[in-house]
């Protein structure tokens, strides 16, 4: 055998054992990662939702799937909705969500919570937004724009970040992690009881520098950009909150507000509107609990339907959407449930 022969027998070798590495740990990655069950970046059960069915998806940080609830939003206007947020999502993954998930769904409208942009990135926030995303071109962009390169191992084979759970997952666990993927009863929200009510107005937390600010203004272009090819509207905003902005975050959202082809709307500056409640309705300084979510989410409904002209496009199973309605009457909340106004 000649040695160009061994030589190109060497690589395809090498080649075949690499896809063979790679596919080993996509599925032991699979089999060890814990299930998302809330607390945002819900792309397994996005994933099961029926194609084309999705009127409304809402993109942003943990306030997104925290304040918005798609089972109110259904029932007070027939839209169905879902959140994939995640915990301290950056606008670049903000972006990347939106990539991937109009890959099974074509939403008329993206309410897209942007107070990301004063947060700088923190990796283990980073790591969970990404890891949890399907396999692709979209993570893989998402991690190379978002990860320290030192950091990179763990995106790429993030296998390296959940190895150790085999000592503590149960074979169960390992059937349903690899077992069919299931709705999402509450469609991405997360349920939040606790009340901590405010006397006055408190400083939110802002992390973010000019650089992380100005990284997350362009990843907020390129969404605008996307919205407008695909024919979507997108609604940019900020949620009712406790916690004050400061004058300099102030100053760099009206500027890139007004450089923006896109409406932003402070829904927090319509907050006796909405009916919020500062002693009742907060979980902390800037997420709802369920009793403000529930609120809000009437008040969003109307919103959608009125202010944006969204109609129910009428593609989604009924009869489950009644139940996910049902499942949400019927959840612990922590105390009575709000009268209807």
């Amino acid at each position: 055998m000649s040695l160009k022969r061994r030589r190109r027998r060497t690589r395809i070798a090498f080649v075949v054992l690499l896809v063979l590495l790679l596919g080993f740990s996509a599925l032991a990655t699979k089999a060890l990662m814990p299930l998302r069950r809330g607390y945002g970046c819900m792309w397994r059960s996005y994933g099961a939702e029926p194609e084309n069915t999705l009127d409304v998806l809402y993109l942003g940080t943990s306030i997104a799937y925290a304040d918005m609830i798609p089972a109110v939003v259904y029932r007070e206007s027939g839209l169905t909705s879902f959140s994939l947020a995640g915990p301290v999502q950056t606008m670049t993954e903000s972006y990347y969500y939106l990539r991937q998930a109009l890959r099974t769904q074509h939403p008329s409208l993206i309410l897209l919570e942007v107070s990301g942009l004063l947060l700088d990135n923190i990796p283990s926030y980073d790591l969970t937004n990404i890891n949890y995303m399907p396999l692709g071109l979209n993570r893989l962009r998402c991690a190379l724009e978002t990860a320290e390169l030192k950091d990179l191992y763990q995106y790429l084979f993030p296998l390296s970040v959940y190895h150790d759970r085999w000592k503590s997952v149960t074979w169960e666990q390992i059937k349903k992690n690899l077992g069919q993927a299931e709705q999402d009863l509450k469609a991405g929200w997360t349920l939040l009881t606790e009340t901590t009510p405010f006397d006055a107005y408190e400083p939110r937390l802002e992390t973010w520098t000019d650089e992380s600010f100005q990284r997350g203004a362009e990843a907020l272009r390129r969404i605008v950009a996307l919205c407008q090819a695909e024919n979507i509207q997108l609604v940019m905003c900020l949620s009712p909150r406790c916690g004050t902005l400061s004058a300099a975050a102030e100053a760099r959202l009206e500027a890139l507000w007004a450089s923006l082809d896109a409406p932003f709307v402070d829904f927090d500056t319509l907050r006796e509107d909405i009916g919020i409640d500062d002693k009742r309705d907060f979980f902390d300084l800037t997420h709802l609990n369920v009793r403000g979510a529930e609120k809000y989410s009437r008040w969003l409904a109307a919103y959608f339907t009125e202010n944006c002209g969204i109609q129910p496009a009428g593609r989604a199973d009924a009869a489950y959407w009644n139940y996910r309605i049902t499942t949400y009457d019927r959840l612990d909340k922590g105390g009575p449930r709000e009268a209807e106004p």
